[in-house]
Parts: C-alpha cells; sequence; structure tokens
C-alpha cells in the first residue's frame, strides 16, 4: 500500500493493487472493501468494516493512522511505512516474551503435575500409606487444604508468567 502511495496512485487505487497483489485471505477482504467504496459506501466506513472483519488491534492502529492522516494531512506512505515498522517490532517483542516465558510455563506445568504423579505413583507402590489421606478426618483435611494450595499455586504462577505486549 505504502510503495503504491509512493508511485502516485490515489487511496482507493492503492487498495485495488494490494486486493490484486496480496495473498489470500488479505487480498479478498481489500477487494471487498474497493467494491463497496466503488458502490458508494463512505470509504472511512469500508475501512472499519474491515478492521472489524478482521479483528486485529495492529490493524486497527494502522487505520486509526490512516484515518488521522486524512483529516490532518501528510505523507501517508510515512506514516503506513512507520506504522508498519511499528508493528513488526511488537511481532519481535511478543516472540521474545513468549520465549523467555516459556520456561515458567513449563515449570507450572511440571509442578502442576508432580503432586498428582507422585499421589499416583505412591498409590501404586505403597496402597496403605496413601489410603490415610483419603479414610482419615486429618489425611482429608490435609488432601484438601494441599488441592486449594495446589490451584491457588497455580493461578499464581499463570499470573506471573503471562505478559501482555
Amino acid at each position: 500500500l505504502a510503495s503504491s502511495l509512493r508511485a502516485g496512485h490515489s487511496f482507493l487505487q492503492s487498495l485495488d493493487m494490494v486486493a490484486k497483489e496480496a495473498g489470500e485471505p488479505g487480498a479478498q477482504e481489500f477487494a471487498r472493501v474497493v467494491a463497496e467504496v466503488r458502490l458508494g459506501r463512505p470509504m472511512d466506513d469500508a475501512m472499519n468494516a474491515l478492521a472489524d472483519r478482521i479483528g486485529s488491534e495492529d490493524f486497527k492502529w494502522a487505520l486509526l493512522a490512516v484515518n488521522i492522516q486524512r483529516e490532518i494531512g501528510g505523507n501517508l506512505a510515512e506514516i503506513l511505512d512507520t506504522v508498519a515498522d511499528t508493528i513488526r517490532e511488537r511481532d519481535t517483542i511478543r516472540r521474545q516474551v513468549d520465549v523467555l516465558t516459556a520456561e515458567g510455563r513449563l515449570s507450572v506445568a511440571i509442578l502442576t503435575g508432580l503432586p498428582i504423579a507422585v499421589a499416583l505413583y505412591m498409590a501404586k507402590v505403597n496402597p496403605t500409606y496413601i489410603r490415610l489421606l483419603f479414610t482419615t478426618r486429618l489425611g482429608f483435611l490435609m488432601t484438601l487444604v494441599s488441592t486449594c494450595l495446589l490451584i491457588a499455586g497455580v493461578f499464581w504462577m499463570r499470573k506471573v508468567v503471562k505478559i501482555d505486549v
């Protein structure tokens, strides 16, 4: 889109070029916007409908930049290049955060499954030992408290590991 605008095409012509040269499913969506505008729908409404259909927060930011440029003026190609660079950088940061939190997510899985695995192992190896947890009042209370603490710990660890970018 930015390259087409730099070449001197209008915004609608640039959208048409994107619709023809982009891959699916994006090409179909941009072709729909071009068709809607040619049938008389305002450009802002057609673009907002596209943003709603796509549901991407990054695309909504790009659309906001386009709308601001249309009201204020300026070099739209340069603005689109800046928005594209920002989106690429945000995506890179998202991937880095995913890599850095992978160890924490693995720890959550291991620390959740470990008590269950040990209890199953103990039930297989020494059933009388583990049976006390389910047949006595104190054992049942200990099992209930440990289960509640395990659930609270899982929620806490997941909250620590989940980072919004």
